[in-house]
């Protein structure tokens, strides 16, 4: 078991026309669960992700959620490695799961 903490990012998203959302570690873990894995999605991969993400989205910022090993592993293994952003915060959010393995 890990304890994954949904730390608030100085990294925005726009939500609405007059709404801004600051994202938190979950919200990063998140795009990488999302993203297309190389070679495109296998049933199996897809139960696994669907099962994670359906448990992360109920997590809010500031809080912090218990994980299977297995289920950081996953978290781990699709953390993004190539930004389209430079932020400091990827940086912190980046060492954090280096932190945690």
């Amino acid at each position: 078991m890990k304890t994954f903490e949904n730390k608030i990012t100085e990294i925005t998203n726009q939500v609405s026309e007059k709404e801004v959302k600051n994202l938190g570690y979950v919200d990063l873990a998140l795009l990488g669960l999302r993203l297309t894995p190389e070679g495109g999605w296998d049933i199996e991969d897809m139960r696994q992700r669907f099962k994670l993400i359906d448990k992360l989205v109920l997590v809010d910022i500031g809080t912090d959620i218990e994980l299977e090993d297995a289920e950081f592993d996953l978290i781990e293994s699709t953390t993004i490695k190539k930004w389209a952003i430079m932020h400091k915060d990827v940086i912190a959010y980046s060492d954090y799961i280096n932190s945690l393995k």
